[in-house]
């Protein structure tokens, strides 16, 4: 019998869950919730970057090493979606040197859930403001492509159109993992309220086995709440 082995990565991404799940059993532990959205932007080597809107929602935890300084761990669930405008124009001359027009209106949309492992260094710059700094590990839960659009012919002043739609759920060459860098700050008020502000850079290719990298850069806009504090 085969037996196989866990990736490397993955192992990476459960033991840093692992790690997060037992910071909430330590006894100096402040604990909160956060909630928020993400701008996401894909970007290609040569090609003009995808954007779109998402979410993130999950817990954090925060152990001090001193006044100024904490680790804090956190575990999110985020959508990292684009969404891409089709508006292309081709014309050309058929086989009976007649003008042919040919126009293709759109939407492709892309849709992918990760679980977040943030492993982040809290450094407190002044009275309620924190800077955020550290990895992000991402372990891909879903995914989801659909792509919608109208294509008008026009022949020797004819115009004929069909629509299309569709949408596919396989992943073949999409990573299940994903490494990024982030940095962030944090405002937390006396009442546990918080307000943040991060940036992501990834620093691994979404698409799997492709000469053009496919790298994910997120702004995340958070609104939290410490309901534990020690």
């Amino acid at each position: 019998m085969k037996i196989l082995k866990p990736h490397p990565m993955k192992k990476v991404v459960l033991g840093s869950l692992a790690l997060g799940l037992s910071v909430l059993t330590y006894g100096q532990v402040d604990i909160g919730a956060k909630a928020g959205l993400n701008y996401n932007i894909w970007t290609l080597k040569d090609a003009d970057p995808s954007n779109g809107i998402g979410f993130h929602l999950g817990a954090y935890g925060r152990i001090p090493f001193s006044d100024m300084l904490a680790f804090q761990p956190e575990l999110l669930f985020t959508t990292r979606g684009v969404k891409e405008s089709i508006d292309e124009t081709v014309s050309y001359t058929n086989a009976f040197m007649q003008m042919v027009m040919e126009r293709t209106e759109g939407d492709a949309t892309v849709k992918v859930s990760y679980i977040e492992v943030p492993l982040l260094l809290d450094i407190m710059a002044s009275e309620g403001f924190h800077v955020h700094v550290g990895p992000v590990l991402a372990l891909r839960m879903g995914y989801n492509s659909s792509l919608d659009y109208t294509e008008t012919q026009t022949v020797a002043g004819t115009t004929t159109t069909s629509t299309f739609s569709g949408e596919s759920s396989d992943d073949t060459g999409i990573a299940g993992f994903d490494f990024a860098a982030a940095a962030g700050l944090n405002y937390e008020m006396e009442s546990g309220f918080n307000l943040g502000l991060r940036y992501l850079r990834g620093f691994t290719s979404i698409a799997e086995n492709s000469a053009d990298p496919l790298i994910y850069n997120g702004i995340q806009f958070s609104l939290g709440f410490t309901f534990i504090k020690n």
